[in-house]
């Protein structure tokens, strides 16, 4: 399989873009006029012809569903990707004649419903994506599944993570970190049951290893 050599100033600025986004809410967007640019979060839906955006409050009481117009090519190539139960951040403004419909300005990022739950790595590493930006692996216990292995983790081998799915009209680029290290990995998704990490070094963009996820 062909990997795509991934630029190490992009990585720079993926990483910096990585920490202006954890600092936003999950659910959120800011506070300003009508016309002004904010930041959307949420779910993506997909009806007929029309693409919507539900979008939670931050008491998790009121939804509100948006239907989102695309400006250029590359997003709506993005959104084509996408399905679903796909998470999904974009800048964007209200339009004028319907405070429901959105014209998004650019995608931040994105996440793949796909992904959640957890998976058994050819590292005999169980990678458990807890939600759209939280990963946790382990070691799998001999003899157990990954989610009886949940239950009696090895502590120190444990690892939580920070993550996200990068937008691109051709190919998913996750950025991971945790409190030491910063990480770069191209996935691959081959179908339902099966994905493909190929992890990179940040700071030199070595591939680290190739895992084939199963479930």
């Amino acid at each position: 399989m062909k990997i795509k050599k991934i630029r190490l100033p992009d990585l720079i600025l993926y990483f910096i873009f990585y920490i202006f986004l954890t600092t936003q809410s999950s659910v959120a967007f800011t506070s300003a006029s009508s016309m002004d640019s904010k930041i959307y979060n949420g779910i993506l839906r997909k009806k007929n012809q029309d693409i919507h955006l539900q979008v939670t409050d931050n008491n998790q009481t009121l939804t509100t569903s948006y239907i989102l117009n695309l400006k250029d090519s590359s997003s709506k190539k993005i959104i084509d990707r996408l399905s679903t139960g796909d998470f999904i951040s974009v800048q964007a403004q209200n339009t004028k004649d319907s405070s429901q419909s959105l014209t998004v300005l650019s995608i931040n990022y994105v996440g793949l419903n796909i992904l959640l739950g957890l998976w058994l790595g050819n590292d005999n590493l169980c990678y458990h994506f807890q939600n759209f930006t939280n990963l946790m692996t382990y070691p799998k216990n001999l003899g157990e599944s990954c989610s009886k292995s949940a239950m009696n983790p090895n502590l120190s081998k444990l690892k939580k993570m920070n993550y996200f799915v990068n937008p691109d009209d051709q190919a998913w680029l996750l950025l991971i970190s945790d409190k030491s290290s910063q990480y770069a990995a191209e996935l691959f998704i081959k179908n339902e049951k099966t994905i493909q990490l190929n992890l990179f070094d940040e700071q030199t963009g070595a591939i680290l290893s190739h895992s084939i996820l199963r479930r």
